[in-house]
């Protein structure tokens, strides 16, 4: 560096605690929204609000509150990243393309986590799709508006706040990159309240698959994709089995 020149300002993500607190914050956008959808559903339908296995199995409602809060608290999370100069948000939340060789690869280890948990819920005598996600897409009144939230804006949403936001703060502080796939891990399968805890060890190994693609490839885009593919082979396992019901 020649005298005068100004010295390079080195990108540095958001520390830990700051990482928690903005992600507290955005999921406490995310809730109260989806609180908010899920009151006034309830009023509009007359439906009781005390029964939740009816209103998390509900599918319309899963549609309606998904569609208003992923947007909201997906912004808030893009707006977080922008803050933290001089990094762009496509660059904290690590929106950059794959290449071929990171995705091929990436595929074929989810094709071997959805084999693998099938075999398991087979051998448990478990079925493929639980109960909850079968009766909501009975319950979706519309087709295309289910494949959309469930195939596009909730993986698009999670993995940007997930494996985008949290995870690149979590890894530049001490935790690293296995801190961040464990801690980013569990946080996501907490989310997943409506399974049980077999479904929800299912959400937990696919968070470590998706965390550790992450790392590899560096690329939310790809995480994006492959959790795409994994609840579209769900969603397709689901109307096969509404043809058996």
């Amino acid at each position: 560096m020649t005298s005068g020149t100004p010295p390079l300002i080195q990108p540095k993500p958001w520390g830990f605690w700051a990482t928690v607190g903005l992600g507290m914050a955005i999921l406490g956008v995310f809730i109260a929204v989806q609180t908010f959808v899920t009151v006034g559903f309830v009023v509009v339908q007359h439906l009781p609000i005390t029964d939740n296995k009816e209103l998390e199995s509900n599918g319309l409602l899963l549609c309606l509150a998904t569609l208003t809060s992923a947007p909201l608290a997906g912004g808030l999370t893009v707006l977080f990243a922008s803050l933290r100069k001089p990094m762009t948000a496509g660059e904290y939340l690590a929106l950059k393309l794959p290449t071929w060789r990171q995705v091929w690869p990436s595929v074929l280890a989810l094709v071997a986590y959805c084999v693998t948990t099938d075999w398991v819920s087979v051998s448990l005598g478990r079925p493929l799709v639980p109960d909850v996600m079968v009766d909501a897409y009975r319950s979706a009144g519309n087709v295309p508006l289910i494949w959309v939230t469930l195939v596009v804006v909730a993986p698009l949403f999670e993995e940007v706040f997930f494996r985008g936001f949290l995870f690149t703060g979590l890894q530049h502080s001490r935790l690293g990159g296995i801190g961040a796939i464990t801690l980013t891990s569990l946080a996501w399968a907490t989310i997943h309240l409506q399974y049980d805890w077999i479904g929800m060890l299912y959400i937990l190994a696919a968070g470590f698959l998706l965390g550790t693609v992450r790392v590899r490839t560096g690329s939310v885009w790809l995480c994006i994709l492959l959790h795409a593919l994994m609840n579209a082979a769900a969603t397709l396992e689901t109307i096969w089995l509404l043809q058996y019901r």
